[in-house]
Parts: structure tokens; C-alpha cells; sequence
């Protein structure tokens, strides 16, 4: 029996190990990472798990810290449990008690055991007295000899460390604790805000871990065991949980500036930890600050600045975790821009139609040319912006002085004006360029740009013997011919005129030529008049281009005969018989080409009461 109470005794001892786990109040926020080193790290790491990445906000399911990969009983952490059997139910009240392997829930006296049993064979008695089992000390169930107490014992565990933490200027946590003799690593544990329970943040190997950032004013806590990784049972208590607040508000950036060669500024600075965004500032005349950009980048290229201006920055780092955890402002920074465009050199040269060309040559980093004309009370109006390096004015008014200059931009940056350049036109009126469209009344319509220095023009019509004979003289831009003859060719042309210098009249332009295709316009308002003799009148309008008109009389068999040809608009007929209803229609012809004769006019009816 001494035998069973002694396999039993070690068996219950080995279950009631469970450490206590003190929770630590969390404020609201993320947690913090651990590294493994005190010093700052070059990298920095994520506070929470310094080595392998965590949801801190999704934290898993609790672990026995004694044995991290079995499941315990969250709500009584305390109990001890069988490690062999861990759904087995043992006496909590004693646990040091031995109990009946049959019947685990009956107590059994520890000093008068009377029912020895076989633990191979429970229900077949054994002599205590000898022992015939040996012991396997890796199997602390099996029967041990109580007559050797060196043989298998309960681990002794390691001690547990004490932790001290430290909040550094650079809003980073140190973690540190004495070396634990038999420890080879460290586990760190942080408290999840959102289950209340510490989960494993980082394992080390040294005595310190340093933390990433962590969010200005939240609140942590951490508790940190020593571990000997050949025998995980061996594993510390935790040690007290240790508490820091980052109350450090986010270093202050350092910014620089650079100016480049297309005048604009370079504002660059170094990245500050646990900033989300940064916010550049820009001098304002009155020496005041105004935000001009906000920018999660660690540099910002401005706008072209204007030649010779002093430009003054400065720039804070900022989270929106929290605003009073913004750095303080940056040391200001100026810049001028002192890079300026070259100053065109332009040319102008008058053309022989009389317009000018202004030339230049390209100006390095220009991006377009302004080009301006003088006005009549001496300022200069912008004329044209182009990317070219020439120009071609419209036709300048002959005799007329007319003065340019320009100057080369990029972005917002000019360059100074050219010097001024003047021409004459010294040219003779341009001719205008005739069109000739032919009207749908057989008429052609002539007409042209309106020339330069010109206030009317003289249009000619070729002759029969090729020559150009004045048709018109007007000061309008386009006019309309009488109706042309139907199929014949015509050709016109037309000259600019001055009436201040009669030798600036331009000689004859090109010909412009049109044919008539265009049939005669049927005759409208056709009327039948019933006249007291019992004759009828008829008349219609006038049709444009017709030398004669074709009235025509309805037949018996409902055809049409030609009843009359008549270069009048009316004609009346023989009297009419009484009741006799009569119908007629007319249309115009012309002499020269009856290919030119128009439709028929509407049918008009008559009859004599």
C-alpha cells in the first residue's frame, strides 16, 4: 500500500501547478510591440509582435502559459487538472490526497490504503512489500519505489523575473529584467484591450526588448516569464505586470530644401516615427503661416517660383490618433529662385502678300512665347502664345508702323521682354480671293475676305472676247448677279481699292468661274379671271432669267396643248363657252437653251356662268 500512496502522492503533485494570471487595466488604443533590443532598433518593429505579425485588435483564444498549445479552463484557471487525462475530474478540495483509480471522486484513506491494486491491472492485488514494477521516471503515473525517493521528482521551476519598463523620448518602451539562472529565452506578454486577456508578443533571448512607437497616450501592460526550451515545464510564473504610457509627443522633422534648375523648390525631410502625415507650411507677406500641403510622402516639389522672391517653409509631423501628439514645428527653411529665363531676341520681315513674320531663337527651359502688339495709346496687348519660335501676322495695313515684343515663359516664371521690333508694310493691297456659288434662282453670289488696308473693291465680268469689263464697285464683302444664263460659263474677278492712295489698288485677283445649271423657277400666283365678254385673263408672276412664257389648255382626252407663247406675265383668251369649265397652266422659258425651261406652274380653273 505504501507503494500505491506513493505513486499516487507524485502523481496528484505533478497536477497542481497553474500560475495566476493579474490582469492589468488597458486603456483604449492599439498595443505595442516588443524587439529584442534595449538600444533603439534601426528597424522599428511592431510593438504588439516583434517578430512575427498580429492582429492586436483580434486576439486568439487564451493559452496555458505553462502549456501553450493545451487548452485550460478559462474560468477556473487555479484547478488543477490530470495533464495525462485533463478531462478526468479530481478532488479540488484535496488535491495532495491520493484517490481510487476506479472511483476518483471517493476519497481514500492516505495512511490505510486496503485496497492495493496492480496499476497494469487495477482490479488484481499486488504485495507491497515487493515490488516488482520498475519506475519510469518520463511516466511520473507509473509505481514508483518509495524505498528510492531520487528516483522521479516534481520539476522545480524556474524563478520568476523582474520586469522594469521605461518610456523613451522617442515614444518607444524598454523592456528589462534580471537574468534568470537555467533560463535560455524570455516570453513577453502584452493585454489585449479588446478581450482583457495577455496574449505572446515577442520571445527573446537577452534581458531587454525595446518596442515600436507606441500611440501617444494609450496605455500598456506587459508581464514576461523565463523559459528553458529543452523542458517547457520548467517555465517561471509570470512576473508582476509592469505599465507605460507614451506621453512623448512625435519628434520634430528635419526639413531641407532645395532649389532646382526649373525654379522650382525641393522641401524634403526625414521620416518620423509613428507620424501618419505631415503638414507643410508656407510664409504668407504679412510673415504669418498658412498650411499649403498636407502629405503622407517624405517630400513635396512646389510650383515654379517667381524670379528673385524669398520663399519661406516650415513643417510639423502629425497623427490622427492623436492631435496633441503633433512634433512641434520644423527649423524654417528659405529659398529664392534664382533661375531665370533668358530674354528672347526677335526679328519681323514683311512678306509680299504683306503680312509680317516675327522670328526668335529658343530660349532654354521656356515652355511657349507671349507675343505683343503695340496699341494706339503705346501699351502692349498680348497678340498670340505659341510653342513655335515664329509667327505670321494677318495682312498689315499698308503704310501702317506697327511694333512687337515678346517675352519666354515656363509655368510662372517669364523671362524679361525682348526689345521691341517695328515694321511697315510697304506692299500693295492684296487682292481678295473671289467664290463663286450659284443660288437656286440661277443667280451667282460673289464674295471675299476683307483684304487689309482696302475699303472697296471692283469686280469685273470676262467679255466675249476675253477681256474684263467693271461690273460693280462696293465696299461690301460678297454680291449677287442677276440670273446667269442657263448652261453658260462665267468668269469674274475683283481688285482692292484705297480711296485714300489710289496707287495702293491691288492688281486683279485670280478668276473665279461658275456655270447656271440651275432650271427657271416655275411661275407662281397664277390667276384666271372671268371677264364680262365671257373671255378669261390670265396672269402669273414674273419669273427671274425667263424671256417668255408657254400657256397651255387642257384637252378633251385630258392632255395639255400649247396654247399661247408670250414674253408678258398675262394673256387673255377668246370668249369661253357658257358652262364650259376650262384648265390651264404656263411655265417660262428661256430663248437661248430650253433645257432651261422650269416646271409647269399649279393648274388654274375657269368657266363662264
Amino acid at each position: 500500500m505504501k507503494k500505491i500512496f506513493s505513486i499516487l502522492l507524485s502523481f496528484v503533485m505533478m497536477l497542481s501547478a497553474a500560475a495566476s494570471v493579474q490582469l492589468c487595466a488597458y486603456a483604449e488604443g492599439n498595443d505595442a510591440g516588443i524587439t529584442e533590443d534595449i538600444t533603439e532598433p534601426a528597424n522599428p518593429v511592431d510593438p504588439e509582435n516583434p517578430t512575427d505579425p498580429v492582429d492586436p485588435e483580434n486576439p486568439t483564444d487564451p493559452v496555458d502559459p505553462e502549456n501553450p498549445t493545451d487548452p485550460v479552463d478559462p474560468e477556473n484557471p487555479t484547478d488543477p487538472v490530470d495533464p495525462e487525462n485533463p478531462t478526468d475530474p479530481v478532488d479540488p478540495e484535496n488535491p495532495t490526497d491520493p484517490v481510487d483509480p476506479e472511483n476518483p471522486t471517493d476519497p481514500v484513506d492516505p495512511e490505510n490504503p486496503t485496497d492495493p491494486v496492480d496499476p497494469e491491472n487495477p482490479t488484481d492485488p499486488v504485495d507491497p512489500e515487493n515490488p516488482t514494477d520498475p519506475v519510469d521516471p518520463e511516466n511520473p503515473t507509473d509505481p514508483v519505489d518509495p524505498e528510492n525517493p531520487t528516483d522521479p521528482v516534481e520539476p522545480v521551476k524556474l524563478a520568476a523575473p523582474i520586469v522594469k519598463l521605461m518610456v523613451n523620448d522617442n515614444g518607444k518602451f524598454t523592456l528589462s529584467w534580471n537574468e534568470v539562472e537555467g533560463a535560455d529565452k524570455y516570453e513577453i506578454y502584452v493585454l489585449n484591450n479588446t478581450t482583457g486577456n495577455y496574449q505572446l508578443n515577442g520571445t527573446v533571448s537577452k534581458t531587454s526588448a525595446t518596442t515600436a512607437v507606441a500611440p501617444y497616450g494609450v496605455k500598456y501592460c506587459y508581464k514576461v516569464r523565463a523559459i528553458h526550451s529543452e523542458n517547457e515545464k520548467l517555465a517561471s510564473d509570470f512576473s508582476a505586470v509592469v505599465t507605460g504610457v507614451n506621453n512623448k509627443k512625435l519628434t520634430t522633422p528635419n526639413l531641407k530644401v532645395t532649389e532646382n534648375k526649373n525654379g522650382t523648390f525641393t522641401l524634403s525631410w526625414n521620416a518620423v516615427a509613428g507620424a501618419e502625415k505631415y503638414e507643410l507650411c508656407i510664409r504668407n507677406a504679412d510673415g504669418s503661416y498658412k498650411l499649403m500641403k498636407t502629405t503622407t510622402a517624405n517630400s513635396f516639389v512646389t510650383a515654379v517660383a517667381a524670379f528673385g522672391k524669398n520663399y519661406a517653409y516650415k513643417m510639423r509631423a502629425v497623427t490622427s490618433k492623436n492631435v496633441d501628439a503633433a512634433s512641434a514645428y520644423s527649423a524654417v527653411v528659405g529659398a529664392v529662385n534664382r533661375v531665370a529665363l533668358q530674354t528672347p531676341s526677335m526679328k519681323a520681315a514683311v512678306n509680299n502678300n504683306g503680312t509680317f513674320t516675327l522670328s526668335w531663337g529658343s530660349v532654354a527651359g521656356a515652355e511657349k512665347y507671349e507675343l505683343y502688339i503695340k496699341q494706339a495709346n503705346g501699351s502692349y496687348k498680348l497678340m498670340k502664345t505659341t510653342t513655335a519660335n515664329s509667327f505670321t501676322t494677318a495682312v498689315a495695313a499698308f503704310g501702317k508702323q506697327y511694333s512687337y515684343k515678346m517675352k519666354a515663359v515656363r509655368q510662372n516664371l517669364s523671362s524679361a521682354y525682348s526689345a521691341a521690333v517695328s515694321q511697315k508694310n510697304s506692299i500693295r493691297l492684296q487682292a481678295p480671293s473671289l467664290k463663286v456659288s450659284v443660288n437656286a434662282n440661277g443667280t451667282f453670289t460673289l464674295s471675299w475676305n476683307k483684304m487689309a488696308g482696302a475699303n472697296k473693291y471692283e469686280l469685273y465680268i470676262r467679255q466675249a472676247n476675253g477681256s474684263y469689263k467693271l461690273m460693280k464697285t462696293t465696299t461690301a464683302n460678297s454680291f449677287t448677279t442677276a440670273v446667269a444664263t442657263y448652261g453658260k460659263q462665267y468668269y469674274y474677278k475683283a481688285k482692292s481699292l484705297s480711296s485714300r492712295n489710289s496707287r495702293l489698288t491691288s492688281a486683279l485677283g485670280t478668276a473665279a468661274g461658275s456655270v447656271n445649271k440651275k432650271k427657271l423657277t416655275a411661275p407662281t400666283g397664277v390667276k384666271a379671271v372671268v371677264n364680262r365678254n365671257g373671255s378669261f385673263t390670265l396672269s402669273w408672276n414674273k419669273v427671274a432669267g425667263a424671256d417668255k412664257y408657254e400657256l397651255y389648255i387642257k384637252q378633251a382626252n385630258g392632255s395639255y396643248k400649247l396654247m399661247k407663247t408670250t414674253s408678258a406675265n398675262s394673256f387673255t383668251t377668246a370668249v369661253a363657252k357658257r358652262g364650259k369649265a376650262y384648265s390651264y397652266k404656263v411655265r417660262a422659258v428661256k430663248n437661248s437653251n430650253r433645257s432651261a425651261a422650269s416646271a409647269y406652274s399649279a393648274v388654274v380653273n375657269a368657266k363662264r356662268k
